[in-house]
């Protein structure tokens, strides 16, 4: 069996799976925010907004609740006090 970790490319779009916070209307200020503590940012649906952690990122010794609070930590930085209870994936034209 094949595992691939990371990015998964096919020509001009890329997949992404974040664990955070769903935004119905896109924040400048908080994307910037966001980007400037290692936070991922992606436009949702109808202008919205996913603010979290790829899973690309999770320490192989870090578990799925680690992981988590470790996103938590991030969003409250930024003055989300919210559980980063949104798992979300997609992908992007680049």
């Amino acid at each position: 069996m094949k595992i691939r970790l990371g990015f998964v490319s096919n020509s001009s779009s890329s997949s992404f799976c974040i664990t955070g916070i769903y935004r119905d209307n896109w924040d400048d200020d908080l994307d910037e925010k966001a980007q400037e503590i290692g936070l991922y940012t992606s436009c949702g649906e109808y202008d919205g907004m996913y603010i979290g952690l790829q899973f690309e990122g999770m320490g192989l010794d870090e578990t799925r609740r680690q992981f988590e609070a470790r996103a938590k930590e991030l969003l409250v930085k930024i003055g989300i006090d919210e559980d980063p209870s949104y798992y979300c994936e997609g992908w992007y034209d680049g």
